[in-house]
């Protein structure tokens, strides 16, 4: 196994030990009795905001992870072999679904818990570069950034918090599948480049135990 290869497994790992920890809220919430109760949404709550308002070294660590696992695929898939392009390329789609998650669900669900665990009875403003993209996407009269800072939005209810929680939940056991699949996918290039590797040097010996037996007949 390559630096390259051990680098994507190792932080996959971390990433996952990561999930699994997540895993302590994340199962009640998802598994436990619907609709989820509010001690396991409380929990759920308190865990992640601790998460995200902890210290900054935390989500630093993460993050370089992240960028690990990024670097080490696209460097082993600008190989070009067969192996590369099968293995790596699959990877690479389950990291492009990982980052969307993170990115488009994660975040921004961590950003309005974190919000409105602070002030439940207050409105807080809502994330400018996040909704000015979208809302760009799908307006043809695009709202300026500086109009877009000053909005905000009115505190979780009940049910958005439920759902939001949720929601966050889903996406960390998604991303859970993703990275497994990642290191499955790694795992099975090893064993096919070694199984490759020692069907190769059965062959050579084969041919030198040929050559060798035709030199002695002669």
């Amino acid at each position: 196994m390559g630096f390259r290869s051990a680098a994507v497994m190792v932080a996959c790992s971390f990433l996952l030990g990561t999930l699994f920890i997540c895993a302590i809220v994340d199962i009640p919430v998802l598994f436990g009795p619907q609709p989820p109760t509010h001690d396991s949404l409380d929990k759920a709550e308190r865990f992640y905001y601790a998460l995200w308002t902890g210290p900054l070294a935390v989500r630093t660590l993460l993050h370089v992870m992240m960028v690990v696992i990024t670097a080490a695929i696209c460097l082993k898939l600008a190989d070009g072999t067969d192996s590369a392009l099968y293995f790596d390329g699959g990877s690479v789609l389950l990291l492009i679904m990982g980052i969307a998650l993170y990115t488009t669900v994660t975040v921004p669900t961590l950003e309005a818990i974190s919000e409105s665990f602070v002030s439940p009875k207050k409105a807080y403003p809502l994330n400018p570069s996040l909704l000015f993209s979208f809302q760009n996407m799908i307006s043809k009269t695009p709202l300026s950034a500086e109009q877009i800072a000053g909005m905000t939005t009115e505190p979780l209810t009940a049910l958005e918090r439920a759902e939001s929680i949720g929601v966050l939940c889903a996406s960390n056991a998604l991303s859970v599948l993703a990275l497994a699949g990642i290191l499955l996918l790694q795992s099975g290039q090893w064993y096919a480049e070694a199984w490759e590797r020692n069907a190769l040097l059965a062959e050579d010996r084969r041919l030198a135990a040929v050559a060798e037996a035709r030199r002695k007949a002669q």
